[in-house]
């Protein structure tokens, strides 16, 4: 038995995304959506998207939502960024926690309720010290899902997928040990990681398969358009 679970990220990030995304909720093609809540939607798009049913995840941030930072760049700068903005204290474990609890507080000012899981731009909740700060909001919040994947990635060479792997083997003992329940699919995949996407449908692993999705991106839109499933 499987499962595939379409996952749009990124809801805020600008209009041609939120407008990808209302498309796909609208057609029924995703079934969980991902909110920066520090981006861009107007009140009329929020509604839209909390009328529609669909599972409401935070995707949290770590750097201001400006469209300089949000432009798609390499993995080499993005990691030089992280570890210079790390290193100079910009983003300490105490200064993100608190801008998490915000954004979680404000999705609730935004939605009426908390959100249905949690996740990251640039997956930036696997990195250990911020995955506990995660779990432990779930705890706090009663969020009931966390990103994470008890495997991160199906076979793939792509440079994110080898690094969240690691990052999971390290988190997995705090994960499992957590007292409180929260849930997790069982695999994560990104679908830029899939080369044949129409053959990754066809014969996906058994479980359920979490497929992070970018509409922003005119292919991933398509492909998602396209999908009969």
């Amino acid at each position: 038995m499987h499962s595939l679970i379409f996952s749009a990220d990124d809801f805020g990030k600008n209009k041609i995304t939120n407008r990808h995304i209302l498309d796909l909720v609208k057609l029924g093609k995703v079934r969980r959506v991902s909110v920066m809540v520090n981006g861009y939607f107007s009140k009329n798009e929020a509604q839209k998207l909390l009328k529609s049913k669909v599972n409401l995840d935070l995707h949290l941030t770590i750097f201001p939502i400006t469209s300089k930072q949000l432009l798609s760049t390499g993995v080499l700068y993005r990691s030089l960024r992280f570890i210079f903005l790390l290193l100079t204290g910009k983003i300490a474990s105490k200064r993100v926690a608190q801008s998490w609890n915000k954004q979680i507080e404000k999705f609730k000012k935004i939605f009426g309720r908390h959100p249905d899981g949690l996740n990251s731009h640039e997956h930036t909740h696997f990195f250990p010290p911020y995955f506990k700060i995660a779990l432990k909001l779930c705890g706090k919040y009663k969020i009931p899902h966390i990103r994470f994947g008890n495997k991160v990635t199906l076979p793939s060479r792509n440079k994110i997928s080898i690094i969240l792997n690691i990052l999971n083997k390290i988190n997995r003992g705090y994960f499992l040990s957590y007292p409180l329940r929260v849930t997790s699919y069982e695999y994560l995949v990104s679908l830029d990681w899939i080369n044949d996407f129409k053959s990754f449908l066809k014969n996906p692993p058994s479980g359920t398969v979490e497929i992070v999705c970018h509409p922003e991106r005119e292919e991933e839109y398509q492909k998602l358009l396209d999908n009969k499933g």
